[in-house]
């Protein structure tokens, strides 16, 4: 039984990673932003002075993917490559959804931490492309993409996903340009 589950995760570990590199390699430099100008609907509440948005899909507790992708886009804020009127929403995928605004603010105090019902959750990683699966091997993890997603905000209220960002570590000088334009 234990090898049948490994064998499931190394296989859809690799549908994963092929995934990410068929995004790389078919529609963008991996190093620098996917350019996708999509609506989107976000189900939470934006601060009104967020006209760009940073959002990013994790689990509370996620020591391996999550930790140190919130500690390098934090280290982005302190160093003020991402400008203060960016926010960062870090959407929790753990069910039941909570603590996530603790597990944010933890990585920066502006961080803010969004735990959704099921329904309004799935929808907004359909639209962003975002996956996640229950741990095959360690049932306390999930699986899921680490990727971050750029979002801007019109003059309507309206919001449109610009970019994925499915590089590790992040380019740092990418991500602050494409912040650049979209900001007003």
């Amino acid at each position: 039984m234990r090898h049948r589950l490994y064998k499931i995760a190394y296989f859809i570990s690799a549908l994963m990673l092929l995934g990410a590199l068929g995004l790389g390699l078919f529609w963008g430099d991996k190093t620098q932003g996917i350019h996708r100008d999509t609506p989107i609907e976000l189900p939470f509440a934006v601060d009104p002075h967020h006209t760009v948005v940073l959002l990013y899909f994790g689990y509370v507790g996620c020591q391996n993917i999550c930790t140190p992708m919130l500690e390098e886009i934090a280290t982005l804020y302190h160093e003020h490559t991402i400008s203060s009127n960016v926010g960062l929403y870090f959407v929790n995928l753990s069910t039941p959804a909570l603590g996530a605004q603790e597990f944010a603010s933890f990585f920066h105090p502006d961080f803010r931490g969004i735990d959704l019902h099921n329904t309004p959750r799935q929808a907004l990683m359909r639209a962003c492309e975002a996956y996640s699966s229950d741990g095959l091997i360690d049932r306390d993890a999930l699986e899921h993409t680490p990727y971050l997603y750029l979002v801007t905000r019109d003059d309507m209220g309206s919001f449109r996903l610009k970019y994925t960002y499915i590089s590790r570590p992040l380019n740092a000088t990418s991500l602050r340009d494409d912040i650049t334009k979209e900001l007003p």
